[in-house]
Protein backbone atom coordinates (compact mmCIF):
# COMPACT_ATOMS: atom_id res chain seq x y z
CA UNK A 1 0.00 0.00 0.00
CA UNK A 2 1.50 3.54 -1.21
CA UNK A 3 1.47 6.16 1.25
CA UNK A 4 0.19 9.26 0.86
CA UNK A 5 3.12 12.40 0.46
CA UNK A 6 3.14 15.35 2.91
CA UNK A 7 1.06 18.28 1.72
CA UNK A 8 3.97 19.98 0.72
CA UNK A 9 4.72 17.00 -1.48
CA UNK A 10 1.74 16.99 -2.29
CA UNK A 11 1.72 20.33 -3.98
CA UNK A 12 4.83 20.06 -5.34
CA UNK A 13 3.73 17.44 -7.26
CA UNK A 14 0.50 19.02 -8.32
CA UNK A 15 2.48 22.06 -9.60
CA UNK A 16 5.06 19.91 -11.72
CA UNK A 17 1.99 17.92 -13.44
CA UNK A 18 0.52 20.96 -14.71
CA UNK A 19 3.22 21.91 -16.32
CA UNK A 20 3.03 24.73 -18.78
CA UNK A 21 -0.22 25.74 -16.69
CA UNK A 22 1.28 25.74 -13.39
CA UNK A 23 0.78 29.70 -13.13
CA UNK A 24 -3.26 28.38 -12.72
CA UNK A 25 -2.98 25.86 -9.85
CA UNK A 26 -4.43 26.61 -6.62
CA UNK A 27 -4.57 23.94 -4.06
CA UNK A 28 -5.49 25.94 -1.05
CA UNK A 29 -6.73 23.46 1.21
CA UNK A 30 -3.06 21.60 0.96
CA UNK A 31 -1.60 25.27 2.27
CA UNK A 32 -3.59 25.13 5.36
CA UNK A 33 -3.12 21.59 5.74
CA UNK A 34 1.33 22.32 5.21
CA UNK A 35 0.69 25.29 7.86
CA UNK A 36 -0.64 23.46 10.84
CA UNK A 37 -4.36 24.80 10.55
CA UNK A 38 -6.43 21.58 9.65
CA UNK A 39 -5.76 18.09 10.62
CA UNK A 40 -4.48 15.54 7.76
CA UNK A 41 -7.66 13.65 6.65
CA UNK A 42 -8.53 9.84 7.63
CA UNK A 43 -10.38 8.54 4.77
CA UNK A 44 -9.21 8.42 1.25
CA UNK A 45 -12.04 8.55 -1.38
CA UNK A 46 -12.82 5.58 -3.63
CA UNK A 47 -11.60 5.83 -7.12
CA UNK A 48 -14.80 7.17 -9.28
CA UNK A 49 -14.07 4.17 -12.18
CA UNK A 50 -17.67 4.36 -13.57
CA UNK A 51 -17.20 7.82 -14.23
CA UNK A 52 -13.32 8.00 -15.71
CA UNK A 53 -15.03 4.58 -17.61
CA UNK A 54 -17.95 6.85 -19.19
CA UNK A 55 -15.87 10.00 -20.12
CA UNK A 56 -12.85 7.35 -22.09
CA UNK A 57 -15.35 5.95 -23.54
CA UNK A 58 -16.94 9.35 -25.02
CA UNK A 59 -13.66 10.69 -25.64
CA UNK A 60 -12.07 7.77 -27.37
CA UNK A 61 -15.34 7.55 -29.44
CA UNK A 62 -15.40 11.51 -30.00
CA UNK A 63 -11.96 11.33 -31.05
CA UNK A 64 -10.38 14.08 -28.37
CA UNK A 65 -9.11 12.03 -25.39
CA UNK A 66 -5.74 12.68 -25.46
CA UNK A 67 -5.20 15.29 -27.90
CA UNK A 68 -2.60 17.87 -26.40
CA UNK A 69 -5.01 20.64 -28.61
CA UNK A 70 -8.14 20.18 -27.10
CA UNK A 71 -8.36 21.10 -22.92
CA UNK A 72 -10.61 19.44 -20.41
CA UNK A 73 -12.03 21.30 -17.75
CA UNK A 74 -13.30 18.65 -15.32
CA UNK A 75 -16.61 20.55 -13.15
CA UNK A 76 -17.21 17.99 -10.91
CA UNK A 77 -17.44 17.94 -7.43
CA UNK A 78 -13.49 18.06 -6.59
CA UNK A 79 -12.65 14.68 -5.05
CA UNK A 80 -14.19 12.89 -7.78
CA UNK A 81 -12.66 15.71 -10.32
CA UNK A 82 -9.36 14.69 -9.37
CA UNK A 83 -10.27 10.82 -9.32
CA UNK A 84 -11.10 11.29 -12.50
CA UNK A 85 -8.06 13.08 -13.90
CA UNK A 86 -5.84 10.27 -12.20
CA UNK A 87 -7.71 7.67 -14.12
CA UNK A 88 -7.45 9.51 -17.27
CA UNK A 89 -3.68 9.60 -16.90
CA UNK A 90 -3.05 6.26 -18.47
CA UNK A 91 -4.77 8.32 -21.68
CA UNK A 92 -2.01 10.79 -21.22
CA UNK A 93 -4.10 13.66 -19.37
CA UNK A 94 -2.39 15.59 -16.70
CA UNK A 95 -4.47 17.45 -14.24
CA UNK A 96 -3.89 21.35 -13.39
CA UNK A 97 -6.46 21.69 -10.20
CA UNK A 98 -8.03 25.31 -9.51
CA UNK A 99 -9.09 24.63 -6.06
CA UNK A 100 -9.47 27.75 -3.94
CA UNK A 101 -11.83 26.19 -0.53
CA UNK A 102 -10.92 27.11 2.72
CA UNK A 103 -10.80 23.92 5.08
CA UNK A 104 -12.76 26.04 7.86
CA UNK A 105 -13.91 23.72 10.56
CA UNK A 106 -17.55 23.64 10.81
CA UNK A 107 -17.77 25.27 7.55
CA UNK A 108 -20.49 25.14 4.73
CA UNK A 109 -18.40 22.80 2.21
CA UNK A 110 -16.17 20.31 3.63
CA UNK A 111 -12.85 20.29 3.18
CA UNK A 112 -12.09 16.33 4.12
CA UNK A 113 -12.53 14.80 1.34
CA UNK A 114 -11.39 17.42 -0.79
CA UNK A 115 -8.12 17.37 0.91
CA UNK A 116 -8.02 13.24 1.09
CA UNK A 117 -8.39 13.18 -2.69
CA UNK A 118 -5.36 15.57 -3.30
CA UNK A 119 -2.86 13.40 -1.16
CA UNK A 120 -4.39 10.54 -2.61
CA UNK A 121 -4.46 11.43 -6.34
CA UNK A 122 -1.14 13.88 -6.06
CA UNK A 123 -0.11 12.88 -9.60
CA UNK A 124 3.64 11.00 -10.03
CA UNK A 125 6.68 13.26 -11.30
CA UNK A 126 6.21 13.82 -15.42
CA UNK A 127 8.77 12.04 -17.02
CA UNK A 128 8.18 14.38 -19.83
CA UNK A 129 7.64 12.38 -23.45
CA UNK A 130 4.90 12.55 -25.70
CA UNK A 131 3.07 15.95 -25.15
CA UNK A 132 0.19 15.64 -22.42
CA UNK A 133 -3.18 16.90 -22.78
CA UNK A 134 -4.22 19.22 -19.58
CA UNK A 135 -7.49 18.95 -17.72
CA UNK A 136 -8.78 21.93 -15.63
CA UNK A 137 -10.39 20.24 -12.61
CA UNK A 138 -12.49 22.59 -11.06
CA UNK A 139 -15.06 22.29 -7.61
CA UNK A 140 -18.28 21.93 -8.53
CA UNK A 141 -19.34 22.63 -4.71
CA UNK A 142 -18.01 25.99 -4.69
CA UNK A 143 -21.45 27.42 -5.33
CA UNK A 144 -23.52 25.04 -3.57
CA UNK A 145 -27.20 26.71 -2.42
CA UNK A 146 -26.93 27.40 1.45
CA UNK A 147 -30.08 28.42 3.33
CA UNK A 148 -30.00 31.41 5.34
CA UNK A 149 -29.91 29.30 8.77
CA UNK A 150 -26.70 27.99 7.63
CA UNK A 151 -25.36 31.00 6.81
CA UNK A 152 -25.98 32.48 10.12
CA UNK A 153 -24.38 30.12 11.76
CA UNK A 154 -21.99 28.49 9.48
CA UNK A 155 -18.47 29.72 7.84
CA UNK A 156 -19.47 30.40 3.98
CA UNK A 157 -16.13 29.46 1.94
CA UNK A 158 -17.89 29.36 -1.28
CA UNK A 159 -16.48 30.66 -3.91
CA UNK A 160 -16.55 31.74 -7.58
CA UNK A 161 -14.09 32.01 -10.21
CA UNK A 162 -12.66 35.28 -11.67
CA UNK A 163 -11.38 36.21 -15.05
CA UNK A 164 -7.88 35.83 -13.93
CA UNK A 165 -8.30 32.57 -12.08
CA UNK A 166 -8.82 30.15 -15.56
CA UNK A 167 -7.06 30.63 -18.99
CA UNK A 168 -8.09 33.46 -21.70
CA UNK A 169 -8.55 33.02 -24.79
CA UNK A 170 -5.37 34.54 -26.37
CA UNK A 171 -3.66 32.27 -23.33
CA UNK A 172 -5.16 29.32 -24.89
CA UNK A 173 -4.14 29.11 -28.02
CA UNK A 174 -0.54 30.86 -27.13
CA UNK A 175 -0.68 27.60 -25.26
CA UNK A 176 -1.65 25.46 -28.81
CA UNK A 177 -4.96 25.05 -27.57
CA UNK A 178 -8.17 24.65 -30.20
CA UNK A 179 -10.75 23.25 -28.39
CA UNK A 180 -11.95 22.67 -24.99
CA UNK A 181 -14.31 20.03 -23.61
CA UNK A 182 -16.26 20.51 -20.29
CA UNK A 183 -17.30 17.83 -18.40
CA UNK A 184 -20.16 18.17 -15.58
CA UNK A 185 -22.63 16.02 -14.29
CA UNK A 186 -26.21 16.18 -15.69
CA UNK A 187 -27.95 16.76 -12.56
CA UNK A 188 -25.67 19.47 -11.90
CA UNK A 189 -25.11 22.23 -15.45
CA UNK A 190 -22.04 24.20 -14.94
CA UNK A 191 -22.29 27.51 -12.56
CA UNK A 192 -22.77 30.63 -13.82
CA UNK A 193 -19.17 31.62 -13.70
CA UNK A 194 -18.04 28.66 -15.41
CA UNK A 195 -21.29 28.95 -17.94
CA UNK A 196 -20.27 32.37 -18.35
CA UNK A 197 -16.24 31.69 -19.16
CA UNK A 198 -17.40 29.25 -21.65
CA UNK A 199 -19.62 31.20 -23.34
CA UNK A 200 -17.16 34.01 -23.47
CA UNK A 201 -14.50 31.55 -25.26
CA UNK A 202 -16.98 29.94 -27.95
CA UNK A 203 -17.69 33.70 -28.60
CA UNK A 204 -14.00 33.98 -29.46
CA UNK A 205 -14.10 31.71 -31.62
CA UNK A 206 -13.01 28.61 -29.81
CA UNK A 207 -15.03 25.42 -29.76
CA UNK A 208 -16.98 23.79 -27.06
CA UNK A 209 -17.82 20.33 -26.17
CA UNK A 210 -20.27 20.65 -23.35
CA UNK A 211 -20.74 17.05 -22.02
CA UNK A 212 -23.06 15.80 -19.35
CA UNK A 213 -22.13 12.99 -16.83
CA UNK A 214 -24.99 10.67 -16.17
Amino acid sequence: MSIAPSARAAYRRWHAAAGPWAGFVRVVPLVALAQGMVPRPTAAPEPPEEVVAGLAQAGTQEGWLGRADVLLVLDLPSAVGLGVAAGLARWGVRPVPLIFLWPEPGALLAAEPVLAALLRYAPPVAAGGAPAQFALVLDRERSRPASAADLAVRFDNRYELGGLDLPSAARLRAGGIGALVACCQAAAPPTADLAGYLDGLEAGGLPIRRLALD
